[in-house]
């Protein structure tokens, strides 16, 4: 789940979601289930699963972009998720949005399925589910595009940072967003980034669990707490041996 909840603003965000704020899901499920339970960053389980069925297959080092209601991140350091000293590391949609445009947000207020939806209910478009995104209605097409457009352009400062201090393998884009917005979101980055002339610049690509990587990251938290062996245990026995 994401983490704030409760406290994050986004466009048409109910207000009743102020209510997590005091609930410790943790605690709630284990009145009712009897396994043992495991709660997470809904952005780290991308980066997990993603990490270990899917681009991690390939790549040991990656920078993963979530796009749901909000914008979340995770990074992926030689195969190991990297949570950081309070395990908040990736929060790559509360980076200030440098865009003129959008000057005094955060990078999430407008790279997100809230920012989006918000839009298109000021153009007046109704939107029932992520499918209606990429209907054959040229209003739609016309916000979506330059929603795309902005989107880069809010996103290229945290993407030329996370590849100037990281230096990952690809940075890969995935969560609720059709995959033909995805795919288009990718390539502007991509151009972008070109035109940045890094010494290093990460490729952008579409993650290859693009829909359901936080939910494989989800299913596996309980064999990596439970089963495989931590980082910490593996690098002691590398100095042993």
């Amino acid at each position: 789940m994401p983490d704030d909840l409760g406290r994050v603003t986004l466009p048409h965000r109910p207000s009743a979601y102020e209510s997590w704020n005091d609930i410790d899901v943790q605690a709630m499920v284990e009145e009712i289930v009897p396994w043992s339970v495991h709660v997470d960053n809904d952005a780290a389980a991308a980066a997990i699963g993603e990490a270990q069925f899917g681009s991690g297959m390939v790549l040991s080092c990656f920078f993963y972009v979530l796009v749901g209601a909000g914008l979340g991140g995770g990074l992926v350091i030689d195969g190991n998720y990297f949570r950081g000293a309070g395990a908040r590391s990736g929060e790559i949609g509360f980076m200030p949005d440098m865009t003129r445009r959008a000057a005094g947000q955060t990078v999430q207020q407008t790279v997100s399925l809230s920012a989006l939806y918000a839009r298109l209910h000021a153009g007046g478009c109704e939107i029932d589910g992520i499918k209606a995104l990429t209907r054959d209605d040229s209003t739609v097409a016309a916000i979506v595009e330059r929603w795309i457009e902005d989107a880069a352009q809010s996103l290229i400062e945290p993407l030329i940072a996370v590849s100037c201090l990281t230096d990952p393998g690809a940075v890969l884009i995935g969560g609720r967003l059709p995959a033909t917005l995805v795919d288009a979101l990718v390539a502007r980055l991509n151009v972008m980034l070109a035109d940045s002339k890094l010494p290093s610049p990460a490729r952008v690509v579409r993650a290859t669990m693009s829909d359901d990587a936080p939910a494989i990251g989800a299913a596996i938290l309980p064999f990596l707490d439970h089963i495989l062996p931590s980082e910490a245990i593996l690098m002691q026995v590398g100095h042993t041996s």
